[in-house]
């Protein structure tokens, strides 16, 4: 992992696993009162996951992908700004920033970037357990860290998740998927016959409320399974975030 200057301070840091690096107010360009000499701890555990912990008396704040600025505290690691409490050690993301001055967040930035690589040539791999975690849609603000994951996954499989006519189910799904979701991140949705309706044709309130963070595709059905349909999610850019019908796309040619 790596620790890079965004605003207002010096050093980088590179860390690997077992390691840790204190951040505080000597590391700032214009030293405040506000922040302690040891603000907050980032740590990186032998299997590889970065943590944030605040020692200092002042909040340590975060926030991710340019959402709003969340406070840690020392005694609690209660983020103040969501009724969400959550303990710390708090698990760092790629692309996530630390602020060490809770007072004027935008003046001391580190940025917060993911190095981790398969390993060097003729190393062996190592064997990653399968691990199973209860997640309840729409209930949890930071899924990836519920998940236990440093940064969102390159795919996500949703099977059978569409289903009935109740529209807070579907909101909190689709909640719940940009959560866990970045723009490199590709969802496979696969729908059967219990599906909601109108979602095998990418269409009816799920797709209309997708719609707003997602492009989608469908990929062409299988002839020995017709009633199954799989359709990919994609992240529209921020910029191009809108309310409304699913823009449809050309289905998909198999690879």
């Amino acid at each position: 992992w790596r620790l890079v200057p965004f605003a207002g301070v010096y050093d980088e840091y590179a860390l690997g696993a077992g390691e840790q690096q204190v951040l505080g107010r000597f590391d700032m360009m214009a030293q405040s009162p506000y922040v302690s000499r040891r603000q907050c701890v980032v740590q990186v555990s032998a299997d590889g996951v970065a943590t944030m912990t605040t020692t200092g008396k002042p909040a340590t704040v975060c926030r991710r992908w340019g959402s709003e600025w969340y406070w840690f505290r020392r005694d609690t690691g209660r983020r103040y700004r969501t009724p969400l409490t959550q303990t710390e050690p708090h698990i760092l993301v790629d692309g996530e920033q630390i602020s060490l001055d809770c007072h004027n967040p935008e003046a001391a930035i580190y940025t917060v970037a993911c190095c981790q690589e398969a390993g060097g040539a003729g190393a062996a791999a190592e064997p990653v357990p399968v691990r199973v975690r209860r997640l309840k849609w729409g209930e949890d603000a930071f899924p990836l860290e519920t998940l236990g994951l440093g940064r969102p996954p390159d795919v996500l499989l949703a099977v059978d998740v569409v289903y009935g006519r109740e529209e807070r189910v579907w909101s909190a799904l689709v909640e719940t998927l940009v959560a866990l979701s970045c723009e490199g991140t590709l969802v496979l949705m696969a729908h059967g016959n219990g599906a909601a309706p109108g979602v095998h044709s990418m269409g009816g309130r799920f797709y209309e409320m997708a719609a707003d963070h997602f492009e989608a595709a469908s990929l062409p059905a299988d002839a020995e399974h017709p009633g199954c349909q799989i359709h990919c999610l994609v992240r529209r850019p921020p910029a191009e975030s809108r309310r409304g019908s699913v823009r449809r796309t050309k289905r998909a040619r198999p690879h």
